[in-house]
């Protein structure tokens, strides 16, 4: 091969890398030119100057990892679910769990099944038994339930899973790499039974090993091997079969486990499952842990033409005649490794050839900010350790996702396990919009019927506050709150910001951080940004209230004015609303700009600006969706419009410092 072809190679590696990072982050096809724009933009290859647009489709077309979508120029992951298009037909059903490709139209009558025992060939020529075809690896029509059930036993962003998901599906074997204690390990151990477990199958069994220095193609692939007790109790020879033909015979009968390669001529037939420990799987996946300890272009380079992929993909296997067997390697069959990249410079390197074979997938270490996470993770481990060792005060919930001690729910009510009496369902923590939107329905739907009390409306208000909180941080937003308090100074609300206090500038930032989460899901219930701007209101006129010389808790129905409760004590305690007012009037005389001495506001007409506001928190905390246009409506009014012209809050907060603002 020349220096002018090895270079062809590896930049064609390059950008077919290239175009894959940028495919995968998309859940549907993309335009040629747009695959290009994006990996020209982030500078990922150089596709050439002349014809980058011919240069790319010519190295996707050779790389199975990509398919184009019908006679237009869009290309997708290959695998990948096809979205309907708007204006198009109607996007193919995605196959459920039992479903099987539907057979190639033909001329001419069915064929007949052959006997029991029999022996069928594929359109590639594979031998399997009779009804059990070599297939493809199956779809995950449920993939986004699975991912869910992953991320309770291994903290894993879900896109780097869809990323090794769909270079499975494309035939491509993965190597997964990141410093230690990311879960790398575990991960290759439960994707092969997770993902493809179905009604019938466990998945497919992971046959885990260690690479280690002296593994060499015996290790691997098999030879011959010594053994003590032949005749005469003497030394005898024998064939050993190496990791990956024991992995790969799992599939065929007859093998006694992937121990013996059947005798004779004939073809080896595909079972139709492979059982170990009283499970059934689809069959067996090779899972090689620490890869690089063991040197692989040794161990491996009979190999690589057959871990490239193709049509009619045979190991050879040593046998007990002269000439090695080919032996069919299953469509369904993967390799998934590990390295640590952290001793890579210290260990075994891989070869270019090697790595073309191969998909690299990086697995960071977890944000600080899902630190909660990580321990819950560890603590349900925990718990279960302590339940399989009979432990005897741990029990494991009805629905299977939690446990909880016999002596800890005296109480239903205050009881987080959801199957209890009169117990609510825990709050799982929010990590995607879709998440919170789940979540917000839950607390929305726990709401009695018929006119919302105080009480109901403030465990609303402070459950919605609590969950948009944690949202923000496992998002990260809560880190660069700046960024939305700057948003919140542009929105006429540079001079009173600061004088909100932390607990309510807070809660104003997260509402309008949820506008932004809300809009980009295209949700249609603003109810939860409108719960937040009432509390920091409701709040901000306590703090005044009840800072007020002679004024008790006894003075209002539930201890404090409320929004509800300051609207009853104006019409129904009117020697309580005369204190408060003369009060107010000395200490901030509802002067609101020291320039205009006419802009004067009185706490009774702030107090009656108030009314809109109530009704909507009202309605949110109860039953009835708030519109997108209704809530920037009532936005305008708190911050920035209204009777006021500046909005009840800035109102508030300038006619009416709080103590040690004047």
């Amino acid at each position: 091969m020349t220096a002018g072809t090895t270079t062809d190679e590896t930049q064609r590696k390059a950008i077919a890398d290239a175009a894959y990072t940028v495919l995968s982050r998309e859940d549907g096809p993309l335009q040629l030119g747009e695959i290009l724009a994006r990996v020209q933009a982030e500078g990922l290859a150089a596709v050439g100057v002349q014809t980058p647009q011919l240069v790319l489709s010519g190295t996707l077309s050779r790389d199975g990892r990509f398919e184009r979508r019908g006679t237009s120029n869009e290309w997708s992951l290959a695998g990948a679910p096809r979205a309907a298009r708007a204006g198009g037909a109607a996007a193919a059903p995605a196959p459920d769990a039992h479903s099987h490709p539907a057979p190639a139209a033909h001329a001419g009558p069915e064929p007949d099944t052959p006997p029991a025992g029999s022996s069928v060939r594929d359109a590639q020529g594979r031998v399997s038994a009779a009804g059990m075809a070599d297939d493809a690896l199956p779809h995950v029509p449920d993939l986004e339930r699975r991912l869910r059930a992953l991320g309770a036993e291994l903290l894993i962003e879900r896109g780097v899973v869809r990323r090794i998901y769909r270079s499975l599906l494309a035939g491509r074997h993965v190597v997964l790499s990141g410093p230690p204690g990311t879960g790398k390990s575990e991960l290759a151990r439960l994707l092969p039974t997770l993902l493809w477990a179905d009604g019938d199958h466990h998945g497919y069994a992971p046959l885990l090993v260690t690479a280690t220095e002296d593994w060499g193609v015996r290790d691997v692939v098999g030879g011959i091997g010594p053994r003590l007790g032949g005749p005469g109790g003497g030394l005898s020879y024998v064939i050993d079969h190496g990791v990956l033909t024991r992995a790969v015979l799992r599939h065929y009968a007859d093998t006694d486990d992937g121990a013996r390669l059947p005798d004779g001529p004939e073809p080896l037939l595909r079972q139709a499952s492979y059982e170990a420990e009283g499970r059934r799987y689809r069959g067996t996946w090779l899972i090689i842990d620490e890869l690089t300890r063991a040197p692989v272009d040794a161990a491996f380079g009979g190999l690589l033409t057959a871990l490239g992929g193709g049509d009619e993909v045979t190991l050879l296997v040593p046998s007990a005649s002269r000439q090695p067997r080919a032996v069919p390697l299953p469509r369904d069959f993967r390799i998934i490794a590990t390295l640590n990249s952290f001793d890579r410079h210290f260990l075994n390197q891989i070869s270019e050839a090697f790595k073309r074979r191969f998909d690299f997938i990086d697995l960071p270490p977890p944000s600080l900010y899902l630190a909660a996470f990580e321990q819950g993770i560890a603590a349900a481990h925990a718990l279960r350790r302590l339940l399989r060792s009979g432990f005897p005060q741990i029990t494991r919930a009805l629905d299977g996702q939690g446990y909880h001690s016999r002596h800890c729910c005296q109480d239903g009510q205050l009881c987080h396990i959801k199957w209890l009496p009169d117990a609510r369902r825990p709050v799982r923590p929010p990590r995607t919009t879709e998440d919170l939107l789940r979540e917000l329905d839950e607390i929305f739907e726990r709401r009695p019927p018929g006119e919302i009390d105080e009480e109901t409306a403030d465990a609303v208000g402070r459950r919605v506050e609590a969950l948009s909180r944690r949202f923000a941080e496992l998002t990260g937003a809560l880190v660069a709150i700046g960024v939305y308090e700057r948003r919140l100074r542009d929105m006429a609300m540079a001079r009173t910001l600061d004088r909100l206090a932390p607990e309510g500038r807070e809660s104003l930032v997260l509402a309008v951080y949820l506008v932004e989460k809300l809009d980009a899901a295209q949700a249609t219930d603003f109810s939860a940004p409108m719960i937040h701007i009432a509390r920091v209101l409701e709040r901000e006129i306590q703090r005044r209230v009840m800072a007020i010389p002679g004024i008790a808790p006894a003075d209002f129905p539930h201890g404090k004015p409320t929004l509800v409760a300051l609207d009853g004590t104006r019409r129904k305690r009117p020697e309580v609303w005369a204190r408060i007012e003369a009060h107010l009037a000395g200490a901030g005389d509802g002067r609101m700009d020291d320039a205009d001495e006419a802009f004067i506001v009185s706490f009774d007409s702030f107090e009656k600006q108030l009314q809109p506001i109530v009704h909507a928190r009202n309605q949110a905390a109860h039953t009835t969706p708030l519109a997108r246009e209704r809530y920037s409506r009532l936005f305008g009014d708190v911050c920035h419009g209204g009777v006021s012209c500046v909005g009840v809050l800035n109102a508030l907060l300038l006619a009416w410092p709080a103590a040690g603002e004047q």
